[in-house]
């Protein structure tokens, strides 16, 4: 903290000449008594000159000190409470994901009395002796150069020098730094290694027989430690990736359940599919089995899904391992039962999280971090009904304004201005409809560039596809009635915000899409659009490259009028400055990105229109002072404080 102090470096360089005269807050007081001692003074009298240039240097010198005091105490914490105890960080949800179990009170097992002495008894010779014989002799070398090697074939000259360093260590627990000095080498991974992550650290320590030493004091006790009477751990996540035997244990469970499905098919409970109809014996798939995943093919039949289930609770009943389908099957996507795991998690976290001790900005970052992203998965496949929308903004209210206390608050601000971006006075939460609507419209998105994925063939084959292959059809037969049907109702919405990247021009409609300019040219000259021959005719149909040279080809219905000319003018004008990559296929893009295409958060921007007033967003959110501090800025400067006049406004009346 002293690095602020003028000629800090100066002392430093004669550190042996420092002398100290007591804590930071044995200085302060001090000088307090000091400064009582002028005050108590200048009651009496005027101060002189002199007293008063005094009493201005002991002022400024209590608060040099003060600011050391409060920067001493801010590196103590090693928490910077102040500062990251309400904003989006990792030490934040640290604090806030709940109570953590402690292990006081528990009755652990212990070793005997006689156990514990034989463990803390001296080194013995021979025991040194055999740890290093069973070093490698080859192993690296440390700063000083010796390998293991070297204390093996001088074992006899080393031993009293070796013994008398480890029983010194056994009676003060402390040994000579420079003889635990290392090296810590980046070997490489793999040939033209660049990041770190490419190579592998490696560290000889010479001191390694003492770790060997103390492992092999220990090993005694491990066979009992881990004694089958001792129980086990279980786990209640399942396995982890990080575990090297989750791949091994994985194959040993699905093979049963691989069993059960086989023998479920040769009992004929349910079907697969055929693959290949030339061999006299098709061969019939039922299941594929993925890294993590399992994918089971069967019959669009009540009876077979019935069957299947019963595979699953047998299957979860021997192995005791639940089957995670991810989504509920045979619920329709308007149902709100669907929706009820998600409402679940939300309460759930709710519960755990020490809400009474949350200041406001604490609450508005868990919403925007964790409440608003726990729905994102359903919300990227299913339409949000507005009954469960409603429900979990209420939750979200509830939380950011009453915390844990049953007795209601009032909503100081309208939830539409909570979700409205910083910029126009809100405070960029997400609004669950819209963001439901943007993420839906990513698959619109992809339907228009992955042409060959299976999804897309199966969309196509069930709807038909049109407009050069942009959008599917819209369902309107028995089979309409499913969730592309809800996201391709979307589609003229989201084309407002897209563009075209003319290729070949074989999948972009001249007038009706927007390629040229600021907006589809039947928009931008309605007077030529009514007087063409063709108004679905494509691109690729108009333009033509004579001698390589772009040359458009325009049919009438009519000659051009005279006050027509201008528009055609300027129709030409635009059309020639257009830029085309005329090879390739026609590509497409996203108006206010053109160069990065769509967006889930610029889609939900595009949305979301911010209205154009004025807020003073700058200095509330971007001050240097904690949230909580910047949240009661922002509702003093949107006139929402509880004041007497709002209070009055509320039908409160306060009595003095």
């Amino acid at each position: 903290m002293w690095l602020k102090a003028d000629g800090f470096k100066e002392k430093v360089e004669w550190w042996d000449s420092y002398i100290f005269y007591g804590t930071p807050s044995y200085i302060m007081a001090c000088k307090l008594k000091a400064l009582k001692s002028l005050d108590a003074l200048a009651d009496f009298r005027h101060l002189t000159g002199e007293e008063l240039q005094k009493k201005a240097l002991i002022v400024a010198d209590l608060e040099r000190t003060s600011l050391f005091e409060e920067i001493s105490w801010r590196q103590k914490s090693r928490a910077l409470w102040l500062w990251e105890w309400d904003k989006n960080t990792k030490f934040f949800h640290w604090k806030e994901e709940g109570d953590r179990p402690l292990l006081d009170g528990l009755d652990f097992s212990m070793i005997s009395e006689e156990d514990g002495l034989w463990l803390e008894r001296p080194f013995d010779e021979e025991e040194v002796a055999g740890v290093v014989a069973g070093f490698n002799g080859d192993k690296a070398l440390g700063p000083d150069g010796f390998s293991m090697g070297f204390f093996q074939c001088c074992w006899d000259i080393l031993n009293p020098d070796v013994m008398v360093v480890l029983n010194y260590f056994h009676g003060l627990s402390s040994f000579e730094k420079s003889l635990n000095a290392t090296f810590v080498s980046l070997i490489p991974k793999k040939t033209e290694a660049l990041e770190v992550k490419d190579f592998r650290p490696i560290s000889p320590v010479e001191m390694e027989e003492l770790d060997e030493l103390l492992y092999f004091h220990c090993s005694v006790f491990h066979s009992w430690l881990m004694d089958v009477r001792e129980g086990f751990f279980p786990s209640s996540r399942g396995l982890r990736q990080v575990d090297p035997l989750s791949p091994l244990l994985f194959v040993i469970v699905m093979e049963a359940l691989s069993c059960l499905l086989d023998r479920a098919v040769r009992e004929g409970l349910f079907v697969g599919f055929s693959a290949g109809t030339v061999a006299t014996n098709p061969l019939m798939v039922s299941h594929l089995l993925f890294a993590d995943d399992t994918l089971i093919f069967c019959g669009a039949d009540s009876e077979q899904i019935l069957n299947l289930r019963f595979v699953f609770t047998w299957f979860e009943a021997v192995s005791v391992c639940h089957c995670n389908l991810g989504l509920p099957l045979g619920a329709t996507f308007k149902e709100t039962a669907i929706w009820n795991p998600v409402l679940e998690r939300v309460e759930k976290r709710l519960a755990s999280w020490k809400r009474l001790y949350l200041s406001k900005g604490g609450k508005i970052t868990l919403i925007k971090s964790t409440l608003t992203s726990i729905p994102t998965y359903f919300l990227s496949l299913f339409p949000i009904p507005a009954r469960v929308a409603n429900r979990l903004e209420k939750l979200q209210r509830d939380f950011l304004w009453c915390g844990m206390e049953e007795k209601p608050k009032f909503h100081l601000v309208n939830w539409s201005q909570i979700c409205a971006p910083l910029q126009v006075g809100g405070l960029a939460v997400r609004n669950l409809s819209s963001f439901n609507k943007a993420l839906l419209g990513k698959w619109l998105w992809r339907y228009g560039l992955e042409r060959e994925a299976l999804w897309r063939l199966v969309v196509d084959a069930k709807y038909g596809s049109l407009w050069g292959g942009w959008c599917s059809k819209s369902g309107k037969g028995p089979y309409g009635v499913s969730v592309w049907k809800f996201i391709r109702k979307g589609w003229n919405s989201f084309q407002s915000h897209c563009s075209f990247l003319v290729g070949d021009g074989q999948r972009v409609r001249f007038w009706e899409d927007w390629w040229c300019g600021d907006m589809a040219l039947k928009d931008a000259f309605p007077e030529l659009f009514v007087i063409s021959q063709d108004t679905e005719v494509l691109v690729a149909d108009l333009m033509s490259f004579p001698n390589g040279l772009l040359h458009w080809d325009f049919h009438f219905v009519r000659n051009v009028k005279d006050w027509e000319l201008e528009s055609l003018t300027s129709f030409m004008d635009l059309l020639y400055s257009c830029h085309m990559e005329r090879v390739g296929e026609d590509r497409l893009g996203w108006r206010s990105r053109p160069s990065k295409g769509f967006t889930v958060k610029n889609f939900y921007h595009c949305l979301c229109p911010s209205p154009s007033a004025s807020f003073p967003w700058k200095f509330i959110w971007k001050a240097k002072v904690p949230p909580r501090i910047a949240f009661f800025s922002w509702t003093a400067a949107l006139g929402k404080l509880l004041t007497i006049d709002n209070l009055r406004k509320r039908n409160l009346i306060i009595i003095d």
